[in-house]
This record gives structure tokens, C-alpha cells and sequence, in this order.
């Protein structure tokens, strides 16, 4: 199709200005409509994001494409067709691709992540994924030498940070809007933020904090049933207020107290140990069951969900063991987490039960 080569610089910008064209059209519109267009430093920090987008992307993928060689365009095609699903999200769902968000994408499964499959997210990705990368494979690639490599990488990076320089004026705009401004730009937004999330994960696999032990001063028989809908939201609960009565057993229950609670966190892992830890904390406090289960409570942990933080009892029972214990009709349905469950409880030696 092209038959010039183009070398290294000349077609890490080709790249570049298709990135920024085509995924970080949300990332300027978020700063067109949070920015004072008619004011000078409004109109300097429009200019500048565009100029940094393209220099900055530039900056990585000629780095990558002189390192890198053939492999680089390879991880070029991968970013545009993450790009596109990227976009995808973010224009339809108005996502932000955070650390929150990539936790999302990590903790799902096929059967969450097919509902979202539709013929308009086809179109993004052969429109925005495929066909950019097959007009990149169409370019021939010629590596240069390594002195002027050095100058040019050089002269990005001079001009990134004299950019940035000139921007001091709009540095507390932009830290005020660092969070959105990181989740829109692409591809940067993911990468960035999956390490993020791995190095959370990481912390999070070290181990709990132990908390001081538990007295228990009676040996009266307790039990103590928690429920936890962790996708349920309460915009939708008539108890809350929603118009349709989407509660009506809850409500018939008297003295019921409805709590206004929020969500630490919009994936499972994070927003489950916001639950059961005792204090709102980064920390990796002893989350409740594994608390009692050590102060020697009967802790009985059943579950339909996936990506819960670490419980480390004796009776874990997750959905692919209730599906193999359980008979009956209701077992495709979260009653399977009522089977025997009573049966359970009463063959219990201990007092105390979760």
C-alpha cells in the first residue's frame, strides 16, 4: 500500500496523532467543558493537553517501536483494539477506566461480561481496533540508529517538561481533576491503573492484620445471619424511597431499620472487605468471619458470588460445591444457599454461629 518506509519517529507519530484522534476524544471534551475556554490559561491548557497527548504517546511508542522492533507494532495493534472497548465504555456508560474499573473488569466472568456484548461494541472494535491496525501494518517500519534516537527522545522530553512548566498556572486544575483526567486517557488510563490495581492486589495477598482476640462471656446459644447483596443498589429499593415496590416481604417486617449506606468501592473484592472490616480503612485488617472463626465461632461461609477478599475458615462453601450437594429445582437459584443449611446449624457443637 505505502511503499516509502517510514522510520521510527515518523511512524511512532502516525501512531500517536491516530491514538489521539481516535480514543481521547472523551479525554478533551472532559477538559473543553471543565475549562474557562475564554480565559487565557483556559485556552492554554486545551492547547497544551492536545500537544502533550500526541508528544507523550509519541514519547512511549518510539521508545517501544526502537526497543521493541516488530513486537512494538504488535503491542500497538493490542492497545487500539483495548482502546476502541475503552471508548466503547466510556461514551456508552460514561465509565471511567480507574483503578475501581479495571477491578471490575478482573473480578467478572463470562456470564456478566457477555450481557454487555452488542452489535454497536462490534462496530467500535473493527472501526476503531481493526482497521487502524491493518492501515499501522501497512506501513513499512525502518528503525534508525541509536545517536539520533537519543536526540529525539531527548527533544520530547524537553519539550513535555517545558510544556508542563508553562502550565504551572492550571497544575491545581489539573490535580483537582487527576482521577478523570487518568481514567480518559488512552492507553494509559488501563495500564497505568493495572499495575495500580496488581500492586493493591499484592497488599491485599499479604497477611491480615490480627485484631486484639474476642472474649466471649456467655455460653448462650447465638446465631447471627448475615446477608450480603453486594451488587444490590438502593436507588432501586422501595424502602429507599424508589417509587415501585420492589421490597414487599422487607416491608411487612416490623421495626426494620434501613441503614444509608454507601459502597467503598464498585468491584467485589474491595467493597465486600469494606463490609467486613471493622473500620473504614486501606489496611488489611482481619475481615469478620475470619475473626470469629479464630475466637472460635462456628463461621459458615456460602456464597453464589466470586471475588470476595481471602476468608480463611473451615466451612467454605462456594457456588460449584452447593451445585453438587444440592437436589431440587431451586438449586439453579440463590436458594441453593438456604440447602441444609438449617441441618448445618443445628449439628453445630459450638454456641456461638455466623
Amino acid at each position: 500500500m505505502f511503499k516509502k518506509n517510514f522510520s521510527t519517529p515518523y511512524f511512532s507519530l502516525i501512531a500517536s496523532v491516530i491514538n489521539v484522534v481516535l480514543f481521547n476524544i472523551p479525554l478533551f471534551t472532559f477538559v473543553l467543558y471543565n475549562t474557562p475556554i475564554n480565559s487565557f490559561n483556559g485556552a492554554l491548557l486545551i492547547i497544551s493537553f492536545v500537544i502533550v497527548a500526541i508528544l507523550l504517546n509519541l514519547f512511549v511508542f518510539y521508545i517501544g517501536m526502537y526497543l521493541l522492533k516488530n513486537i512494538g507494532k504488535w503491542i500497538l495493534y493490542i492497545f487500539f483494539h483495548i482502546n476502541a472497548l475503552c471508548v466503547y465504555f466510556v461514551t456508552s456508560y460514561g465509565a471511567l477506566i480507574d483503578r475501581s474499573m479495571i477491578g471490575n473488569v478482573f473480578n467478572t466472568n463470562y456470564d456478566e461480561a457477555s450481557s454487555f456484548l452488542s452489535f454497536s461494541l462490534i462496530l467500535y472494535v473493527i472501526f476503531l481496533g481493526l482497521l487502524p491496525s491493518i492501515f499501522l501494518s501497512r506501513l513499512k517500519h525502518e528503525r534508525i540508529k541509536f545517536k539520533p534516537f537519543i536526540i529525539h527522545t531527548s527533544i520530547l522530553l524537553f519539550l513535555l517538561l517545558s510544556i508542563s512548566y508553562i502550565n504551572a498556572p492550571n497544575w491545581l486544575w489539573i490535580d483537582k481533576n487527576s482521577k478523570k483526567l487518568g481514567a480518559l486517557i488512552m492507553p494509559w488510563s488501563y495500564v497505568v491503573n493495572t499495575v495500580r490495581f496488581y500492586d493493591n492486589k499484592h497488599k491485599q495477598n499479604q497477611k491480615q492484620i490480627i485484631l486484639p482476640d474476642a472474649k466471649i462471656t456467655n455460653n448462650t446459644k447465638s446465631i447471627a445471619v448475615l446477608v450480603i447483596g453486594e451488587s444490590a443498589r438502593s436507588a432501586n429499593f422501595s424502602l429507599y424511597g424508589y417509587e415501585k415496590n420492589t421490597n414487599p416481604l422487607l416491608s411487612q417486617i416490623e421495626d426494620l431499620h434501613v441503614y444509608e449506606a454507601k459502597s467503598s468501592a464498585t468491584y467485589t473484592t474491595a467493597g465486600v472487605k469494606a463490609i467486613l472490616d471493622y473500620t473504614e480503612s486501606n489496611k488489611l485488617n482481619e475481615i469478620l468471619p475470619n475473626y470469629l472463626h479464630r475466637n472460635d465461632v462456628e463461621v459458615i461461609w456460602r456464597t453464589t458470588n466470586w471475588g470476595e477478599p481471602n476468608v480463611n475458615i473451615k466451612t467454605y462453601q462456594n457456588k460449584n460445591y452447593l451445585e453438587n450437594i444440592c437436589q431440587g429445582p431451586k438449586c439453579a437459584y440463590d436458594e441453593i444457599l438456604l440447602f441444609e443449611l438449617e441441618e448445618m446449624i443445628l449439628k453445630s457443637d459450638k454456641n456461638k454461629i455466623l
